[in-house]
């Protein structure tokens, strides 16, 4: 009996070093749920503030913006709410009810869900929108969004009842709230664990698909026998792009990085990797998110204004029929965005006039323009 003591003691000193230990990672997780909450809402102030004074309320075109912005929101008060109720848990030393733990998961699993399929509805329309334009005006429209987008949430509401009817298999008193309590681990679950991965890669291919698509499609441009005016709306979209495709892939990245460590928990039997992949992917959602909304609608409107202004107001046209030149005279707002391709304009037009003498006439007045512009 005497030789059992110090093992019975060690094991009771052991146990309480172990609930000492949850009770501290309940804590960071409830001050990690907190701040990142409270960031996606100053992130989304700013998104709606750039939403807001860009006159972009009436364009169908940014409901997928909207839709992300008041996710975003939703989200990040959801997150807040799951830090403070984690930190009260940890302040009263009160063990967590079995069903507020499951009702707590489903709604952290669903906010994360809709991060995912918002970033891949994003990731749909620009590809549409730039490699195929004729099927982008179908599915800009309204009917068309909010179809994907109600299927996409009902993905989300199923892995929800998932987790809500789940049976647990531990006991109702503990202090580590995690899904898995609330959801056995089964065919189901490996299904929409591996189509969320699924989605991952196959937006990240997108994206690089798409990137690759818009520099050949520019180069084509530079290279032929004219310099084409969209040319120079391709280069300020592929500028557009490549900061959005970036910011997009690293949302998707961010989720296939979180989905890898719940993978490794599921393997090695270590929460510790589950706390670790939600916290990493709440850093990058209101970032990504608010990203997006400021390319969308702080920069892109102003390289378009850009090629609208030329094409408005100087009446940048070569004629090759009637042998007619009219060269662009910039205004100082869009100087620098579209002066590569401005000289590449009166390259080309200056080696067609050495070329045909009786364009004589024209390479004066070409001459006089180009003087009088700079």
């Amino acid at each position: 009996m005497n030789a059992l003591a110090p093992v019975s003691v060690k094991t009771s000193n052991s146990t309480e070093v172990d609930a000492s230990s949850e009770w501290i990672n309940f804590a960071i997780q409830g001050c990690f749920y907190t701040v990142f909450g409270f960031f996606g809402i100053f992130f989304n102030i700013l998104g709606l503030y750039t939403l807001i004074f860009t006159s972009q309320l009436h364009s169908r075109r940014y409901l997928t913006i909207w839709y992300g912005s008041i996710n975003d929101a939703f989200t990040s008060c959801c997150f807040i709410y799951l830090g403070v109720w984690h930190l009260k848990q940890c302040v009263d030393h009160c063990l967590p009810e079995y069903m507020t733990c499951c009702a707590n998961q489903a709604l952290l699993q669903f906010v994360a869900d809709n991060s995912l399929h918002l970033t891949s509805l994003m990731t749909i329309d620009r590809s549409l929108a730039i490699c195929h334009s004729e099927i982008y005006k179908k599915f800009s429209s309204w009917f068309t969004q909010l179809l994907l987008l109600a299927i996409l949430y009902s993905i989300s509401v199923w892995q929800v009842m998932l987790i809500v009817r789940g049976q647990s298999a531990q006991t109702k008193n503990f202090v580590f709230c995690d899904s898995a309590i609330c959801m056995e681990r089964n065919e189901i679950d490996a299904v929409f664990f591996f189509f969320n991965i699924f989605l991952c890669i196959t937006f990240v291919l997108t994206n690089i698909f798409t990137h690759r698509y818009m520099t050949r499609r520019l180069t084509r441009y530079m290279q032929g026998n004219f310099a084409h005016l969209s040319a120079i709306q391709m280069l300020a979209e592929r500028r557009h792009l490549s900061v959005l495709l970036i910011s997009s892939t690293v949302m998707l990245l961010s989720q296939l990085t979180g989905r890898g460590l719940v993978f490794l928990e599921f393997f090695l039997k270590n929460k510790y990797w589950l706390v670790a992949s939600r916290i990493f992917f709440r850093l990058t959602i209101s970032i990504v998110t608010a990203c997006q909304i400021f390319l969308y609608c702080g920069l892109y409107d102003p390289f378009r204004d850009a090629v609208v202004a030329v094409l408005r107001q100087k009446n940048n046209v070569v004629n090759r029929e009637n042998g007619m030149l009219k060269l662009m005279l910039l205004s100082p707002n869009t100087t620098s965005l579209v002066q590569p391709m401005d000289q590449t304009i009166i390259q080309s037009s200056e080696s067609r006039i050495e070329r045909n003498s009786w364009e004589e006439s024209s390479f004066q007045m070409l001459t006089q323009i180009i003087w009088c512009h700079y």
